[in-house]
């Protein structure tokens, strides 16, 4: 694996996946502020929003599972690691 390689692979735990469980987070907060009188809907909604926010916390998980993963395969290829750490280091995780 290549050291840009990594840094895609970093980036995506660092940015992209925590943008994608806020954005479960977002919507389980907009259901929640929904509001209404039927019984079986706020039933219905309050299952929808665990789902939502649980599938939030699970998507924060798997980013952080891909950056460890990134940093160990780093701290073993050398070539790759260096090449990873210039690249986070100039910041570019910023981009997105």
């Amino acid at each position: 694996m290549l050291g840009v390689e990594l840094f895609e692979l970093w980036r995506v735990g660092r940015v992209r996946m925590p943008a994608l469980a806020e954005t479960y987070w977002r919507a389980a907060g907009d259901l929640r502020a929904v509001p209404h009188d039927d019984a079986e809907w706020v039933s219905l909604r309050w299952q929808l929003v665990g789902v939502l926010a649980a599938a939030g916390g699970q998507v924060e998980e798997a980013a952080e599972a891909v950056r460890v993963a990134v940093v160990r395969y780093a701290e073993a290829d050398d070539g790759a690691g260096r090449e990873f750490r210039r690249l986070r280091d100039a910041g570019g995780v910023l981009r997105g």
